[in-house]
């Protein structure tokens, strides 16, 4: 069980981390007019061997010689593009609501100790984005299709598969080797080979986004996670359902236009819902009592933590 003395350690943590990013994309917004994030100058701020790795020295960069402790960097640089481009949510509540729901699912994670950083992008386009490392953001206007907690557990837990199957790496492995980072890392300047590769995670994630096979691991992962952390997985399944009509129209590829084969990911996981035990929290009140769709709200206060929900079958209590 997910204990609320770690909700609360986690936000303050999580609090500090989408803060320094916030700070991080208003200053080299601030240097740069046209809005384009150096990279080079974000390694400076951050520092430590995420810096190190930003700035590129000690080694020669391509794809295939990043690892897994290479993540964080463009984990980063992937949450500075993606809050530059779209903006953090200024509705305090949702942020930390989001971020509590976040953490409840990642505790159930196999990966419940690590880097996990949750924030709600301030655009009415229907998607959601995990940068390598942990880095998971999902859009307002996702949320808005949402009808209960169990949806958006849903959603955060299919980006937090996407993290542990280090997917992000693999996409700009992938791009380099074809081709499509030839020209950049000709460069003999490491802070601009560095930048190209971390430009092309970013690119993969909110433009190319990830391949079928990559979204149907990460969708059957992802319903284990939610299943584990006790909610019910035919949420999940729902919000595939209610958004699969917007995907057929979706003449401006506004709508999870990262997130491809809809309708086979829909047939996938109901086939896996129903191998599972029935039962499940979808906690519908409080998901509506902390999530206010209105465009303009004046400040409120910071919600209680709620507690992670207990998943026994075949209807199991809520602690």
């Amino acid at each position: 069980m997910f204990q609320s003395s770690s909700f609360f350690t986690g936000t303050n943590i999580m609090k500090t981390k989408l803060a320094l990013l916030l700070t991080a994309t208003s200053l080299l917004m601030a240097c740069d007019s046209s809005n384009k994030v150096d990279i080079s100058r974000f390694g400076d701020m951050v520092g430590g061997q995420g810096g190190h790795l930003l700035k590129a020295g000690g080694h020669m960069l391509n794809a295939a010689s990043l690892s897994e402790k290479d993540e964080d960097a463009i984990g980063q640089s992937v949450g500075v593009a993606i809050t530059g481009q779209y903006g953090l949510s200024q509705d305090a509540r949702l942020q930390h609501y989001v971020m509590l729901v976040g953490l409840t699912v990642a505790a159930a994670s196999p990966k419940p100790d690590g880097n996990w950083v949750f924030g709600v992008l301030e655009t009415s386009e229907i998607n959601a984005f995990s940068g390598p490392n942990g880095y998971v953001f999902v859009t307002r206007g996702a949320v808005a299709q949402m009808q209960d907690e169990a949806e958006l557990a849903g959603v955060l837990a299919h980006e937090i598969s996407h993290c542990i199957h280090h997917d992000g790496l693999k996409q700009v492995q992938a791009a380099e080797q074809r081709g499509a980072l030839a020209e950049a890392m000709k460069a003999g300047n490491q802070d601009q080979q560095f930048t190209a590769l971390a430009d092309a995670g970013v690119d993969a994630i909110t433009k190319q986004g990830y391949s079928q096979p990559q979204e149907f691991a990460a969708d059957k992962s992802g319903v284990e996670t939610m299943t584990a952390a006790g909610y019910n997985p035919g949420s999940y399944l729902h919000f595939l359902q209610r958004i699969q009509p917007l995907l057929a129209g979706n003449s401006a590829g506004k709508t999870m236009s990262t997130h491809p084969g809809i309708d086979e990911r829909i047939k996938r996981v109901a086939q896996q819902v129903q191998t599972l035990p029935p039962g499940g929290a979808t906690l519908a009140d409080r998901f509506h009592a902390n999530v206010i769709l209105t465009s303009m709200q004046p400040p409120r206060m910071l919600p209680q933590a709620p507690q992670a929900p207990v998943y026994r079958a075949p209807t199991p209590p809520l602690r």
